[in-house]
């Protein structure tokens, strides 16, 4: 059963593709932290050639990332969560707060 990322926003697609790779047993490539505040990428190489591509039409890391940054997810440069993605308005449990992510036209953030 293939199903159709079309019509909704990359945050979206980024929770739903978070969702569904939990449930296949494959969030050893990338998953929620713990706490549910932000996402961590542990396979970059597993992730870009197996999983990207499906999720998002893009097959390049870089442009993942050049991505969030335009939807404002910060790197986690400390901590636990070092080298996750957060982002107040994308959180486990509440897909819902995607829909106030708004893409900015710079990657800068």
């Amino acid at each position: 059963q293939k199903r159709s990322y079309r019509h909704e926003s990359f945050p979206e697609k980024l929770y739903r593709m978070l969702m569904e790779l939990e449930q296949q047993g494959r969030d050893d490539v990338i998953s929620f932290v713990r706490q549910g505040t932000a996402f961590q990428i542990h396979q970059p190489a597993v992730f870009e050639d197996e999983i990207m591509r499906n999720c998002f039409r893009q097959s390049k890391l870089a442009s993942f990332k050049r991505q969030l940054s335009m939807y404002g997810f910060q790197r986690m440069s400390g901590g636990p969560d070092h080298g996750s993605y957060r982002n107040p308005n994308f959180r486990r449990g509440n897909p819902e707060l995607c829909r106030n992510m708004e893409r900015s036209n710079s990657g800068e953030s």
